[in-house]
């Protein structure tokens, strides 16, 4: 029986997955923006220049055709590092982090979105990170398995 409400996406979006590959070599991958076009599903290139630390900029290309600046936010090395990307009216957030640095080592990506315009945008991006999150993490495992670091 239909109650007339629609379901609300989530303002947050997370996923979690375990790679048998080191805590050194997904650390290396996250924080080597050269890296991001060969294992996340929407990231066409990636560049920064400098390093990799809070305030650092750099440029993504995503495969919708939009080009967009970045900028780390946040940084724990080793354990965490977030990243925003500004759409009109919203900041979208993103939190990777190190859960477990054993074998296999545990990681997970949060996406959230801050903003006016927040609200308009999460149902597209929402499916979107929905779809596109388990299958960017599970390229992310397996290429941190295949690289020896």
């Amino acid at each position: 029986m239909s109650t007339g409400k629609t379901s609300r996406p989530p303002t947050r979006f997370e996923h979690n997955d375990s790679t048998t590959g080191s805590v050194d070599a997904l650390w290396a991958c996250w924080t080597d923006v050269s890296t991001w076009s060969d294992w996340a599903a929407w990231v066409v290139s990636a560049s920064m220049d400098g390093p990799f630390r809070p305030g650092s900029q750099g440029m993504l290309v995503e495969r919708y055709g939009r080009r967009t600046t970045f900028t780390i936010t946040a940084l724990d090395p080793y354990v965490s590092h977030e990243f925003k990307v500004h759409i009109p009216g919203a900041d979208v957030h993103m939190r990777r982090e190190i859960l477990e640095a054993s074998h296999p080592t545990t990681f997970k990506h949060s996406v959230w979105l801050v903003g006016p315009l927040s609200g308009v945008w999460k149902r597209p991006l929402g499916a979107r990170s929905r779809d596109e999150l388990p299958q960017t993490m599970r390229r992310l495992a397996n290429y941190t398995a295949s690289v020896r670091r």
